[in-house]
């Protein structure tokens, strides 16, 4: 009898730690999904700021020069004066 309460014990247990560890799976796939689901969006965001800097990029290039063009004739100017 003293064999089949401990045996009962073991097996009690056993179901208790199967079922914690599923519910831990359970909350770590979730968890993974929500990270995937981030990880989604980041990578959406980067392509689009990617895309945006392609798209910009001769623009700022443009400025740099103009800006270069200007501070050589402000540096003349100075010079001038």
């Amino acid at each position: 009898m003293a064999l089949d309460l401990h045996t009962a014990t073991i097996l009690a247990a056993i179901e208790d730690t199967k079922e914690s560890l599923e519910r831990k799976i359970e909350t770590m796939a979730t968890d993974i999904n929500l990270l995937w689901e981030d990880h989604k969006k980041l990578a959406d965001r980067v392509a689009d700021a990617e895309f945006t800097l392609v798209q910009t990029r001769p623009t700022i290039l443009s400025h740099n020069e103009k800006l270069a063009h200007l501070e050589k004739d402000v540096k003349v100017l100075r010079e001038r004066v």
